[in-house]
Order: C-alpha cells, then sequence, then structure tokens
C-alpha cells in the first residue's frame, strides 16, 4: 500500500519546455492528499528556487528534501536535517570560487548567488527556467550546493576528488557532499511519518533520481527521462507534458478522476 508519493522537480513536476507545471499534475497532487497519501518534493533545487517556480501553483507539500538531501525542511520549512559543504575539498571550493575559476553559485538556506556570469551561465539559467543569481563575495556561511556552469567534468572530478558531481544540463553541474543524496535525506522524512521505502512511490527523470527510484517500493521513471533513470524504474510513464504523472498515479489506482 503506498502511503507517500515523492516528486522531483525539474523535468517531472516542471516542464521547462513549457515552463509550467500542467494542471493535471496540479490537480493530481491535491487529489493524492485528499485520499490521504502524503507528499513529499525530493529535488536538487534550494528552498528559494521551489518557492519561486511553484508558489503560483499552491502545491501544499507535507515536507520537502532539497539540494539533494543536504537541506530537508517540515511543510512550514523549518529545518529537519542540514549537511553543509564542509569536507576536504571546501578550501579549493573557496579559492576557485574567489579566484574565478569558474562561474559558481552557491547555494544557502536562504539564498543564491554567483561569483561571475557568462554566456554558459546565461544558457543553463534559460533552460531551467530560472533568473541569473546575483553576483556576491563568499563570506563563510554555510553552503550546501554548488552550481558549476562548464563542460569539463573530468577536470571537476579531479580537483574535488572528496565531492559527489552530477551533470544535469551540458554546462550545469551539481556539486555536493560525497554522503549526500536524495534518499539520505528521505530518511529523515520516514523517521518523522513513520514510513518505510516499500510504502514509498517515487516519480524521476534525471540520473540523480535513480537512488531514489531504486529505494522507493515503487519508482516511476517519466518519458522525458534519460535512459538511465528509465532502466531503473519499475514503470515508465509519459512525458511530463503528455500529463505523466495523472497517468501513472491513475494507473496505480492512487486517484480515481477523469481528466
Amino acid at each position: 500500500m503506498v502511503k507517500a508519493v515523492f516528486f522531483d522537480l525539474d523535468g517531472t513536476l516542471m516542464s521547462h519546455k513549457l515552463h509550467k507545471v500542467m494542471e493535471s499534475t496540479v490537480t493530481s497532487i491535491k487529489s493524492l492528499q485528499e485520499n490521504g497519501i502524503l507528499v513529499f518534493l525530493a529535488t536538487g533545487r534550494g528552498k528559494l528556487e521551489i518557492q519561486r517556480l511553484l508558489g503560483e501553483y499552491h502545491i501544499l507539500f507535507d515536507g520537502y528534501v532539497t539540494v539533494n538531501g543536504q537541506l530537508v525542511y517540515d511543510k512550514d520549512w523549518n529545518v529537519l536535517f542540514e549537511l553543509p559543504i564542509q569536507n576536504a575539498d571546501y578550501e579549493k571550493i573557496v579559492s576557485d570560487y574567489r579566484n574565478h575559476t569558474y562561474p559558481m553559485a552557491f547555494v544557502t538556506d536562504e539564498e543564491i548567488y554567483i561569483n561571475f556570469v557568462d554566456d554558459k551561465v546565461r544558457f543553463t539559467q534559460k533552460n531551467i527556467s530560472s533568473p541569473i543569481p546575483p553576483c556576491k563575495s563568499y563570506s563563510d556561511e554555510p553552503f550546501y550546493q554548488v552550481l558549476i556552469y562548464t563542460d569539463d567534468v573530468s577536470k571537476l572530478i579531479e580537483n574535488y576528488p572528496h565531492s559527489k558531481i552530477t551533470r544535469w544540463n551540458p554546462y550545469g553541474i551539481d556539486l555536493i557532499n560525497k554522503n549526500a543524496s536524495k534518499v539520505l535525506g528521505m530518511h529523515e522524512i520516514f523517521k518523522i511519518y513513520k514510513l518505510s521505502m516499500e510504502e514509498c512511490m517515487a516519480f524521476g527523470d534525471g540520473d540523480n533520481d535513480v537512488e531514489m527510484l531504486d529505494a522507493c517500493g515503487i519508482g516511476i521513471a517519466m518519458g522525458n527521462g534519460s535512459e538511465k533513470v528509465k532502466q531503473h524504474a519499475d514503470y515508465v510513464t509519459k512525458s511530463v507534458e503528455d500529463d505523466g504523472i495523472m497517468y501513472a498515479l491513475k494507473k496505480y489506482q492512487l486517484i480515481d478522476f477523469e481528466k
């Protein structure tokens, strides 16, 4: 029996082709909650971006797993768990930020800011329906994720061996704590709501969703997802633009309304 559903954001809840969340998706999530099923967000995005992208849809999630599991919040945005980047790569990351080695954006609890902007940044931010972060100097506050705008992943792996590096765009790279994952953050949710992985369903479209789909009782890949995430799914639904979330939830009889 499914008691909770976890949703990725980019390419799963939100279409970046249409720059919106489909009406069927909003209605489906509300129907899940009316049926007594908990609904959580599990994303690489931080709080600021989530609120900006989803605010107009008035979706009241029961909790939030953000920045790939490094910051977890309850439904009222109270911090339940945090894992800042404080590993052996920290000094190198900060040095590269200050020296403008790459365009780099730091994600904190409350904001996102960048060291400098180039065409790679402009291209990437446009592709994820996001404004360019403001430029700001780093002043020693904790950060939980670094967005790096480059196509040279091998160099990043060499430079930051103690971090986890994931590409999500031709020039967009996530750098997070090597011990972090969406599943790590989800475990904090399980403790509070007394859930087991087998009682959960997860939706995702990217490589950073693979662990989440593997861990949950039912893993759903979006039709627009990567080949890797599809290989790890129990079911591949339609694309986000083709009402894929609604389609899968109806298939598994978690909602029963007619479109």
